[in-house]
């Protein structure tokens, strides 16, 4: 019985966030799996807050919880009822070790205040980016919010569940390499090195083992006839002669026999010339009959293309086939007849096969080919993918087409179908100039992009993830709408972050002062420019623009200044006492709480005691104005009293 895919939950939760949510979430999500025909476990409720990670001790909490079910569950659902705590998220599933799907909760108009309001839309793009830089790997799909009771949602799990096959499955397997490549097909090279350390374990057969295996089968073995029954069931073998039909059942046994005893998943055999030449059959139809029944199996030790076989059979549940992109169709620049001899499924043709004599080695060789199953594909969406061995890694390429229902000749032979190939030119350019099946080049120029970016791409090793460049973009959306609507916001809490360099002068001194300055600071010849020019020189042009916008600068004020805080009064920004140049962070600080919290001094002298401020600073303080109409000293003039 095929086992049901199980999914691990998570939720996320954040302290300032309505945690209540939640408990709705976790009901969701139950609803959502089960209803999808998955299963599901998920941690109790009451070990962590409102049931969600949040902390680092939860997200270790829920870490352990994986490891003790680990082997449990296919995938794990990370589902952001509410903004989230990337800290706990990470630390919960950065050892997960198995796809994680991104799930963000859509608020809903009317239910905008504090008490519903989700932002979980905002929330997912933080946990994303980091786990971009821890580099744990995820899987996020339109919409990019979603609720789990949505039909959408349904999709994303159908789809998110292939995934987790897919991914499972390529992790460990075996592959069956029967015979040597074929010495004129050296398209079909791959490294087995590379294929062992990306999980995908080689058995390798001499296809002489092969015959002598065959030839010692005999002729009425009661598993020979079974197969020979079997197969007859399974495609037309009417024009099949008894002897053919007879050998192609006996090397049917052989492969099974292989299959079971080195458990294969997949394989790739070396089908010509040899099987032509000395067994009098061509294994076509085997093959068919092994795609059919789970087991991926690629002709022609094309062992790549039984790689990515076996991830779309993965993905969809059912066979899949390797293919020559073989001929035109008519002036139709996107259409191609797909081709080959006979390894295509049953559940792949628009009818019933009819095993034939391949007619290439027919033509030399008559009575030598019998095997090819032949046929029509039916009409149909497809995946084309393929891969390659290279550096050491597995190179995957994927692009969608579709089958028609254009007809092809009745004499063209083998199985094949007119598929339509959006950008079908491009992509044979592409093939042509690379060597390599078409792949992420043709992608880009389906999208128009220059050749000199697609260039670039070739020479640099580090591609910017998406998931990073959305979380800047985000960023950089919310800066320039406070910049727009709050300008008096934006300025205070990027000079509060950035205002180092601020000339207290040009602030203070309005629009004319501060475009002086600016003018000034840009005469400073290139040659005598120092790093310290140009930092000031940022700033000048952010005052110039905030003054020239119509905000104001304030000027320091005692009880009203922090140490280095840009503050926002009546749609003003205060400066603080670090914005004096010169003057240091400790004693701004000592300022600050001298001055911040309702204290009243008679005299400079009073204030300078209380914070431990150096004469020096007050000399600063004194220049700018900013001890007002304070009295120099504690001393009483009496002649002041009369």
């Amino acid at each position: 019985m095929k086992k049901k895919m199980t999914f691990a939950l998570c939720f996320c939760n954040r302290g300032f966030m309505p945690g209540e949510l939640i408990y709705g979430a976790r009901d969701d999500m139950v609803k959502a799996v089960t209803d999808a025909g998955y299963d599901y476990i998920m941690m109790d409720k009451e070990l962590t807050r409102y049931g969600g990670v949040e902390t680092r001790d939860e997200g270790l909490l829920y870490a352990k919880w994986l490891k003790e079910h680990e082997g449990q569950y296919d995938g794990v659902i990370f589902s952001m009822p509410i903004f989230a705590d990337e800290n706990g998220a990470i630390t919960a599933l950065q050892d997960a070790g198995v796809p994680i799907l991104m799930q963000a909760y859509p608020d809903e108009i009317g239910k905008m205040d504090f008490a519903h309001r989700r932002d979980a839309y905002c929330g997912k793009f933080s946990v994303t980016d980091v786990f971009c830089q821890y580099n744990v790997p995820f899987t996020v799909l339109k919409p990019h919010v979603v609720h789990p009771l949505s039909a959408k949602f349904q999709e994303n799990l159908r789809d998110f569940a292939a995934i987790c096959r897919v991914v499972n499955g390529m992790k460990r397997f075996n592959l069956g390499c029967i015979g040597a490549r074929t010495t004129a097909f050296k398209t079909v090279r791959f490294d087995e090195v590379a294929m062992q350390k990306n999980g995908i374990n080689v058995e390798s057969f001499d296809l002489s083992e092969v015959f002598e295996k065959v030839r010692a089968k005999a002729d009425d073995d009661a598993v020979v006839l079974a197969k020979l029954e079997h197969l007859k069931n399974y495609t037309d073998f009417s024009k099949v002669p008894a002897s053919n039909a007879l050998t192609l059942a006996k090397v049917s046994v052989v492969l099974d026999e292989y299959i079971e005893e080195y458990h294969l998943d997949a394989l790739a055999l070396r089908c010509w010339n040899e099987m032509e030449t000395y067994l009098r059959i061509c294994p076509c139809v085997l093959l068919s009959e092994l795609n059919d029944r789970g087991i991926v199996a690629s002709c022609e030790i094309d062992m790549c293309s039984a790689i990515s076989m076996r991830a779309m059979s993965l993905a969809s549940e059912g066979p899949a086939a390797v293919l020559d992109w073989n001929n035109n169709y008519g002036d139709d620049e996107d259409k191609i007849i797909l081709f080959h001899c006979g390894p295509v499924a049953q559940s792949l043709m628009a009818g019933k096969g009819t095993v034939t004599e391949h007619k290439m080695f027919a033509k030399n060789d008559p009575g030598s080919g019998w095997g090819c199953n032949e046929g029509r594909i039916k009409p149909m969406p497809i995946t084309i993918s393929n891969c390659q061995t290279k550096d050491g890694k597995i190179v995957i390429y994927a692009s969608e087409a579709k089958f028609t229902d254009d007809p092809i000749e009745d004499g063209y032979f083998g199985c094949g179908g007119v598929a339509e190939i959006p950008h079908l030119q491009d992509k044979c350019i592409t093939l042509a100039k690379g060597g390599f099946k078409p792949g992420w080049e043709e992608a880009m120029r389906e999208h128009d992009v220059p050749d000199w970016y697609i260039e670039s791409c070739r020479k640099i090793k580090y591609m910017f993830p998406k998931a990073h460049a959305v979380a800047y973009l985000m960023a950089a959306i919310r800066l320039m709408w406070f910049k727009v609507y709050h300008p008096a916001i934006f300025y205070a809490v990027y000079f509060t972050v950035r205002g180092a360099d601020i000339d207290y002068e040009a602030a203070v001194g309005g629009v004319r002062v501060a475009k002086q300055h600016l003018r000034d600071n840009e005469k400073i010849p290139k040659d005598e420019r120092t790093a310290k020019d140009d930092d000031a020189l940022v700033s000048l042009q952010l005052e110039n623009e905030m003054l020239q916008r119509g905000c104001e600068f304030l000027p320091i004020e005692l009880g009203r200044s922090y140490a280095s805080k840009y503050v926002v009064e009546d749609g003003k920004v205060r400066l603080p006492f670090t914005a004096i140049r010169g003057l240091g962070d400790a004693a701004a600080v000592a300022l600050e709480q001298a001055t911040m919290h309702g204290q009243e001094y008679i005299s400079v002298e009073e204030l300078q005691q209380a914070s431990g401020v150096a004469q020096s600073v007050f000399d600063k303080l004194r220049a700018v104005g900013a001890l007002g109409g304070l009295p120099e000293t504690s001393q009483v003039d009496l002649f002041s009293m009369i």
